[in-house]
């Protein structure tokens, strides 16, 4: 599979714009807590999206990796070092 695309073969990778990224991470998170706070009504029933399924434990237990990996590459970024890659991991 193409690197930033799903199964679909769809673009999943965020956009770049100008925001600071202390807003684009604020503006995740209230998003992902916003759509929790639907799920004390959920059916019990996975959500399927491409070819994962989904229920709302997975979801932001995703989005929590994901913030955590974008935290790290800022890190990264604002001690001036090189990022931490597995051997075997494409370059970014």
């Amino acid at each position: 599979m193409e690197p930033g695309k799903t199964s679909a073969g769809k673009d999943d990778r965020p956009r770049v714009d100008d925001r600071d990224p202390a807003d684009a991470i604020q503006e995740m998170v209230s998003h992902v807590l916003g759509l929790a706070e639907t799920w004390v009504a959920w059916d019990g029933k996975p959500v399927a999206i491409d070819d994962r399924e989904y229920t709302p434990h997975k979801a932001i237990r995703r989005v929590a990796d994901h913030l955590i990996d974008h935290l790290a590459q800022l890190e990264t970024h604002l001690a001036d070092v090189s990022p931490f890659r597995m051997s075997g991991m494409p370059r970014q």
